[in-house]
Formats: structure tokens, sequence, C-alpha cells
């Protein structure tokens, strides 16, 4: 029986896989001591789905041939494909099975020794897909507009053994309900929906690996989270997308951090400038960074007077967030001048190291000291710069650079003229920074809008 029982597999496999959409196959499983009624038919994406009626007992003191007239047959002479399925160990006798098999002699009888449905499960897995099957996204075109596209992920024929695909998206800020990863079969230029998740992922690049389990299911591995299934209606969520999404210019974010005072004032400073490079680097806006760190000047001989040190220039976020993590470890310097900081030196090297090809500049000073005078202030007796560096001309020469933008990361206790000019686009100060804001009034990230799709054909992706 166990090479009759494959062989009535292979025809039954045969039969689901020639389904042609539209056609239906019925088939009447006789189990034990039940009889069930089964449909299968492919959906609108070319997947097959099989349902089922109520059981009905295979022997019963009621008429088998009322039973068949009023149960089975508007089925069986519906027009669909029939099969005869048997799923007991014996064939029944008698009753609603000679009926059955007296009412339609040319249906196949087929052998499945396991229920029906464990079959047909088994069965639908492995049967090849009839169309492409392709992820929806949205591709920004170079207007800005939000124009929707798809990504091809399992060509036609292909089934459960297809290898798994990878490929880059990206992902934009989305609102509660998270970025829809919609998978939809391609019929010859139309489209029908095979499955819609969703999840919560940050903004960036992600690289997701496609998995094909089976017709009308596909997993989506390697994401941080899991996706779940979305309730959202597709007018809805097309509705959602916004009809452009503006890209900020290549910029150039310098960062100047005060490394005077205590270490608290300098972790928050670097925690600060890690989340505006890491906000400014997610808008994908081709990002260049800039670190220059700097503190007081030495007026001591036995000590030496340490110029501005710049960490790193023009070149990378991930670069620049290194950087600031070994200027944390660094700590503060001891016995130094407490009245100010060499603010001017730090904007004398800006000028000598800044050029125009590394993108639009944004100058963004995080400290709290002022800076040292040319000369001896008369005012606050802040003795001048060893280096004669006139922070004044420094910041009119830096202002007059057309696109220019400056803004500041302020300590409680920041003030004076020099940090009211720094900071004339943005400012932010005190213990709550908002850093999304910085960010949008410096012109690192565009304003906040909800893109519920993955956009793919971005620069790197």
């Amino acid at each position: 029986m166990g090479g009759e029982e494959d062989s009535d597999r292979l025809v039954l496999r045969r039969e689901l896989t020639g389904l042609r959409n539209g056609a239906t196959i019925t088939l009447i499983e006789f189990g034990n001591d039940s009889v069930t009624a089964w449909q299968v038919q492919r959906d609108g994406s070319g997947t097959p789905r099989a349902r089922h009626w109520p059981p009905m007992p295979a022997y019963s003191s009621d008429d088998p041939q009322a039973r068949y007239e009023e149960q089975l047959r508007p089925l069986a002479d519906g027009g669909s494909r029939l099969l005869l399925v048997l799923s007991a160990p014996y064939p029944p006798s008698g009753e609603l099975f000679g009926v059955v098999t007296s009412a339609h002699p040319d249906a196949p009888l087929l052998a499945c020794r396991s229920p029906l449905a464990e079959v047909l499960r088994e069965l639908i897995t492995g049967i090849p897909l009839t169309h492409w099957y392709e992820l929806v996204v949205l591709r920004r075109l170079r207007s800005g507009r939000l124009v929707f596209d798809s990504w091809q992920l399992f060509p036609a024929e292909a089934d459960h053994r297809y290898p798994p695909q990878r490929f880059r998206i990206w992902c934009e800020p989305s609102d509660e309900h998270g970025t829809v990863f919609a998978v939809v079969a391609q019929l010859g230029g139309d489209y029908s929906m095979v499955s819609v998740q969703s999840a919560m992922l940050d903004p960036g690049f992600h690289e997701p690996t496609a998995k094909l389990l089976r017709p009308g299911q596909v997993a989506f591995e390697g994401l941080p989270v899991k996706l779940r299934t979305e309730h959202r209606s597709w007018p809805s969520l097309v509705g959602a997308v916004p009809a452009t999404l503006d890209r900020p210019a290549p910029a150039h974010l310098i960062c100047a951090i005060e490394v005077s005072g205590t270490k608290d004032q300098l972790r928050r400073r670097i925690d600060r400038v890690q989340q505006l490079i890491t906000r400014a680097e997610t808008t994908e806006g081709q990002l260049r960074v800039s670190l220059i760190s700097y503190g007081a000047h030495s007026f001591s001989r036995k000590v030496p007077d340490e110029p501005p040190a710049a960490l790193t220039w023009a070149g990378s976020a991930k670069t620049a967030l290194a950087e600031l993590a070994k200027l944390q470890k660094r700590g503060t310097p001891d016995g130094e001048y407490p009245r100010a900081a060499q603010l001017e030196c730090a904007l004398a090297e800006v000028i000598r190291r800044l050029d125009r090809d590394d993108g639009r500049p944004c100058l963004v000073t995080a400290g709290s000291r002022p800076p040292y005078p040319p000369r001896v202030d008369p005012r606050t007796e802040i003795i001048p710069c060893p280096r004669r560096n006139d922070w004044r001309g420094a910041l009119q020469r830096l202002g007059g650079i057309p696109d220019m933008a400056f803004g500041t990361i302020c300590d409680h206790d920041a003030a004076g003229p020099a940090w009211t000019q720094l900071g004339r686009d943005a400012s932010e100060s005190g213990d709550l920074v908002d850093v999304r804001r910085l960010a949008m009034n410096l012109g690192l990230s565009r304003p906040l809008m909800n893109v519920p799709f993955p956009l793919i054909g971005l620069d790197g992706g």
C-alpha cells in the first residue's frame, strides 16, 4: 500500500499544481467514521487555498442517498474537478461511500492514509509559485517625489526550497504602526496582495532576508524585531505616503567641543554631540563630520600650551562617533585657567581647514566658557590669547561664507557675546537639549514625516 499511496500523492500534487486561476478542485474524504468535503481554489494572488465543510458521519440511520443529494451533490456537480480520497486504513463499505462512488464512477479514487488536512498542508507547501512575488517599496525621484515601485523577491516556479533573498532597504521614521512589508503577486502588469505585515524599525538602512515558506507566506528574517500582521486597509496605507521627501543637501558638520570643566560637563557635551551626529546621519543627507577639541590656554612655562586638536576632519559619521568614544575616556585637564577656553583658536583652526567642497558647513560649538580676547579685556579682566587670535574677526569671516550655519550646545553657565553669535541659527542649553530640533534648525535633517513603506534605490542602497 505504501507504493500505491506515494503514487496517489503524486497524482494529487499534479492536480493541485495544475490548478488554474478560477478553477476548483472538490475532494470528498472518506475517513474511519466520517466523510468531509473539501474544495481547493487559487485566490487572486495564485495561492492555493483549501476549505472544508463540517464532517458528516460515514454510517448513519439516515438515508445515505438523501444525505448525498443534500450535502455532497451540489459540490460534486458544481463544475469542478472531483477527486475521492481514502484517508482510512481500509476502504469503507456500503452506505455513503457506495452512493458517492456509484454517482461518480469516473472520479479518481486516491489513497492517502494520513488525514487529508495534513496531506493538503504538506502538498500546498511544496507547490511552486505561478507568479512573481514582489515587495512593495517606494522610490524617491530626483525631484523629491515619492513613487511606488516593487522589488522582486521570488520568480514564478519558485518553491519553498528556493534560496532566501537578501536585499537592502532604507526606512524613514514611521508612525506608531511601523514600516509596512507588503508582498504582492505580479499578474501581467497587475498586482494582487499576498500578505501585509509591519514592524517598528529604526530609521536608516536595514538588510532583511526574504524566505519563501510556502505559496502565500513569506518570512522576513534579519530584522531587529519580528513582523506582525498589519490590519490597516490598503487605501489608508497608500494615503499615508507623503507626496514628496526632500533630502537635506550634502552637509559638513563641524563640532567644536570644549574639554575644560568637570567630567560630568564633558560627558554631557559628548553625549549630545553623538546624538546630533546620529540624527543628522539617519536623514540620509551625505554627511561629513569634523571634530575639534579645545581646552584652556596654558600660561605656565612648565606646561606646554596645547592648541585645539582636530580629532577627525571631513570624515564619516562612524569615524566621528569612534573618536568621541575615545575623547570620553581621556577626561578633563587639571589646574587649568578657569575663566576662559581657547575658543578663538578653535575658530581659527576651522578657518584654516575649511573647504567648501566638503559640503554646506555647519559649525556647532559645545561648551560654556568665553573665548580669550586678543588683548586684555578691561571689563572681564580675562587675559589675552597668547596667539593673539580674535574670535570676533574669526566669526565675521565664517559668517561671510554662503549658507554657513551656526549652532550651540551650551552648559547652564554659557553666556556672553561670543556664544550669542555662535548660536545665531540654533541654540540648545541646560539639561533638556532637543537634538532633533537643533538638527532641523541647522538644516541637517528635514521636518519629521511618517513614511509607511520602505524605500529602495537610495545612494548606497
